[in-house]
């Protein structure tokens, strides 16, 4: 499903655009990082969206992407999910990562996030990340809103 560029509208729960990169130095999205990942989310509603490579500058065993690399992708995906739905900045408080399969490098995966609850400044999000619509890694991650 390819997402519109822009969609501009009051209520940011409801927009479907390509995310503001709200820390431009950020390791996963930031433009800034000549070495990072450069993860471009889409917001859809209450969810986010990203497809991309990981090449071969990211793997621990010979072609397969590093478990670090992978949890870092998830944490990105649920900060941004919920930094673009609260307007405020999330920090990891837990992140409950699954890996079902181990990912192959230099093959495209699809990454998706969405919100699930919120007590007070504490939000709970899940992400999964997708090869060939199977799921390979599921992660439930609580975070401190500021």
């Amino acid at each position: 499903m390819k997402l519109p560029e822009k969609t501009t509208q009051t209520d940011k729960t409801n927009i479907t655009e390509s995310t503001n990169v709200f820390h431009s130095t950020c390791f996963s999205c930031g433009p800034k990082v000549p070495h990072g990942l450069h993860l471009n989310f889409q917001q859809d509603g209450k969810s986010i969206r990203c497809s991309t490579v990981i090449t071969d500058s990211f793997q621990s065993y010979e072609g397969i992407v590093h478990g670090g690399i992978i949890t870092t992708i998830i944490d990105a995906a649920l900060v941004n999910c919920l930094h673009n739905i609260f307007n405020q900045d999330p920090f990891t408080g837990r992140l409950d990562v699954r890996f079902l399969h181990s990912i192959p490098t230099n093959v495209k995966i699809d990454i998706q996030a969405h919100f699930v609850s919120r007590r007070k400044n504490l939000c709970v999000g899940e992400a999964m990340i997708y090869r060939d619509n199977q799921l390979q890694v599921r992660a439930v991650g609580t975070f401190m809103l500021r």
